[in-house]
């Protein structure tokens, strides 16, 4: 499932974007998918639903697993050591959001030197959201713009009044004049710190 779409795009470029314009439709659509890519790198979110299959943790000597991927839709299989546990009676759903599990009974903590508590969980799940928060659309399509503004900057004014603005994931170079451009990297930040780095740690502090 794509978050965002071209459309979104050109409502805030007010530019409709084809095979002759600078940039392209191909290009915004391939930022699109970049943009994307960073976002569920960002969050630790996919915003498709996928399966994760045998997916092992080490023990750690608390009772709490906390899966690779987030959010959690439903467990398939959770096996600890050696033995397939029953959902609601030998572990509970924590979090789904965090993907946080806690078991009924610890799994073994790894011991260094030995096989004791290595991969010693073995879970499957589903993972992902069907459904994409508003904040998290409004961003990618915020930074889609600005790469199509840049490009538009660059090509119509490469050597004149500009200004220059960088943020590992936006780069941008726009005229100083252009006030529109300035309200959006404010927007572009704003939104940013709405969506924050995937942050939950497993209890005890691990």
């Amino acid at each position: 499932m794509a978050i965002i779409t071209i459309t979104e795009v050109q409502a805030i470029t007010q530019v409709t974007y084809s095979g002759s314009t600078n940039p392209t439709s191909t290009q915004v659509g391939t930022w699109i998918t970049e943009v994307e890519t960073w976002l569920e790198e960002w969050t630790g979110i996919k915003f498709t639903e996928q399966t994760a299959t045998a997916e092992k943790h080490d023990g750690d000597g608390t009772p709490y697993i906390l899966t690779d991927y987030y959010p959690i839709t439903s467990i398939t299989s959770l096996v600890v050591d050696n033995a397939t546990l029953t959902a609601d009676s030998d572990y509970w759903l924590l979090d789904a959001t965090a993907g946080m599990i806690e078991c009924k009974v610890a799994p073994l903590k790894r011991v260094e030197g030995s096989t004791e508590g290595h991969s010693n969980s073995v879970i499957t799940y589903k993972y992902g959201r069907t459904t994409v928060a508003q904040n998290i659309k409004e961003l990618a399509a915020t930074i889609v713009a600005l790469r199509a503004i840049n490009a538009a900057t660059l090509a119509s004014n490469p050597a004149g009044s500009i200004k220059s603005y960088s943020d590992g994931d936006v780069s941008i170079t726009y005229s100083e004049t252009d006030a529109s451009t300035t309200e959006l990297l404010r927007r572009y930040e704003e939104l940013k710190l709405q969506t924050p780095r995937r942050t939950v740690m497993k209890v005890g502090g691990v």
